[in-house]
């Protein structure tokens, strides 16, 4: 009987893994939670950077990449676009052009929402993106103002 478990699980799993559904690499790498130092098509800066970037550009605009927590806060100036409504459509109400400068945040490293909204918009062919890795929290930490609700 758990023979038969067992080859109905690995049916399963592969079946899984045809339609896309399941990515065996991901179970590998369960544990590793925190985004990369870098990402292609991003320039990743640090709070400091983001304060010389709105007076150099003048036209920077600023994604803030979270779902629900805007209410503890956010950067002055940046709009809520969370990754899951990150398309090229939804970019382009924001962006009016592919050079407009943007930085992209979320709460830290251990959010990926930036991460997953900058590999969209890389891939919608922008290509002036920035990346505040350290996110929200530390944009706090750093002491720099913030709106709150």
């Amino acid at each position: 009987m758990s023979k038969l478990c067992f080859k109905i699980g690995r049916l399963l799993l592969l079946q899984l893994f045809v339609l896309g559904l399941f990515n065996p690499m991901s179970v590998l790498h369960a544990k590793d939670k925190v985004s990369p130092m870098t990402l292609a098509g991003a320039k990743t800066i640090t709070a400091n950077d983001i304060i010389d970037l709105i007076d150099k550009l003048p036209q920077l605009m600023i994604i803030d990449s979270r779902m629900n927590d805007r209410p503890q806060g956010y950067i002055e100036t940046s709009v809520n676009l969370a990754d899951i409504d990150t398309t090229c459509d939804s970019l382009a109400g924001i962006l009016k052009q592919l050079h407009t400068p943007v930085i992209f945040y979320c709460n830290g490293p251990k959010c990926r929402r930036s991460e997953k909204a900058i590999n969209i918009a890389v891939s919608c062919g922008y290509d002036q993106i920035y990346w505040y890795r350290g996110g929200f929290d530390d944009w706090m930490k750093q002491g720099y103002p913030y709106i709150a609700n």
